[in-house]
């Protein structure tokens, strides 16, 4: 799976996303570096976002048909005022995901931070009136939302969206510093396996605004030293990323098997 980021920042400050304690750059892909990443890797899933939020780039309408022939995903808040183009222009992929935290505006902002509850409601509505394909609401499930799961679940079944409860959300770069935050159990483990096992490692190739190949998903803006113009085969790039210091602590460390 192919993971590329389109804009360095997002106008949310998620509890567990790197962007709440950071200033992005706001930097977005260039329509060169799109074309090149369908070029090279035509025929696999590319999905177009990370940590930012990728309907915030100002060429998206352009972006949306170029990959309208592709098998590529979006995710998005959808705490943004869009015009009707915008929604449109997001069934030109084949999944949209949709981030959701709460069914009360209280609660969506425990986890949300800075995002706009009845925006995203609305806007998850107009999306859903001109459905054309695959809309999966990723549930961000954590001990402050459990009781509001079921009602969750139950307007995606209304909407006739899919519904995905996930507990997928860290960050490895502040879990081998040692970070703790209250929204995150952090895992004990009894045992460490080989890098193989890692899905991350071996299952997701991260690039970022400017085409660099990136360690994981989960580590946010660490480069391999390789990118998308590079002629290096994905089996090279795997094991240059496995010896890397941060991808070795964290093996060490046990917290890859979260993932």
């Amino acid at each position: 799976m192919i993971v590329a980021e389109l804009v360095d920042g997002c106008l949310l400050k998620c509890s567990l996303c790197w962007n709440r304690n950071r200033i992005p750059s706001m930097k977005q892909m260039y329509l060169v570096t799109v074309h090149k990443i369908l070029d090279k890797f035509a025929g696999a899933r590319i999905d177009w976002y990370n940590w930012g939020e990728p309907l915030l780039h100002n060429d998206f309408l352009t972006i949306s048909e170029m990959v309208k022939d592709s098998k590529s995903c979006i995710s998005t808040s959808l705490s943004l005022d869009l015009p009707n183009s915008y929604f449109d222009a997001l069934h030109k992929f084949k999944v949209i995901y949709v981030s959701l935290s709460g069914m009360t505006e209280d609660i969506y902002k425990l986890y949300n931070c800075g995002g706009n509850f009845n925006l995203v409601m609305s806007n998850l509505k107009r999306l859903v009136d001109g459905k054309k394909n695959r809309i999966v609401l990723v549930w961000q499930e954590h001990p402050f939302n459990l009781d509001q799961r079921e009602e969750c679940k139950n307007f995606c079944k209304s909407l006739g969206i899919e519904f995905s409860p996930t507990t997928l959300n860290c960050e490895v770069e502040d879990l081998v510093a040692g970070y703790e935050h209250k929204l995150l159990k952090k895992p004990k483990f009894k045992e460490n396996r080989p890098y193989f096992n890692c899905q991350l490692l071996f299952n997701t190739l991260p690039i970022d605004v400017d085409g660099n190949y990136l360690l994981c998903c989960a580590s946010h803006n660490v480069k391999t030293g390789y990118t998308i113009w590079d002629d290096i085969s994905p089996g090279a790039l795997f094991r240059a990323r496995a010896n890397l210091d941060l991808c070795r602590t964290c093996q060490d460390a046990g917290f890859w098997r979260m993932f």
